[in-house]
């Protein structure tokens, strides 16, 4: 499992506190596909129409969180601002699940089972 991460006071922050609900939902869910999906922090565009479904007028959102500074424009579709100040790297989440998987596997062999 991966886990976001988010200050206490984040929604208290100038660029977050002025966002609508909608691309308050819309950042926080952004930011946690980032996290499960192992990109960084990276969003594709086309993200934006498989994952937030249930948010009414992504396209709108997204541009108000690019006007706020909270995304940003990359070549492949949007960047969560500073998502790697907050988050932790895809290849540290790799490290920690294999170490998880080695754990497992001695305890396993420790006990007689496959």
């Amino acid at each position: 499992m991966t886990w976001g991460r988010f200050e206490h006071d984040m929604p208290r922050n100038p660029k977050i506190a002025g966002l609508s609900d909608t691309a308050f939902r819309v950042w926080i869910e952004a930011t946690l596909w980032s996290v499960g999906a192992l990109t960084n922090g990276v969003l594709p565009s086309t993200v934006s129409t498989s994952v937030w479904t249930t948010v009414s007028r992504p396209k709108s959102a997204i541009k108000e969180l690019l006007n706020a500074g909270v995304f940003e424009v990359e070549p492949e579709g949007y960047f969560v601002h500073d998502f790697g100040e907050y988050q932790e790297h895809p290849d540290q989440v790799k490290e920690r699940r294999e170490a998880a998987r080695q754990r497992m596997r001695h305890l396993r062999a420790a006990r007689g089972q496959s």
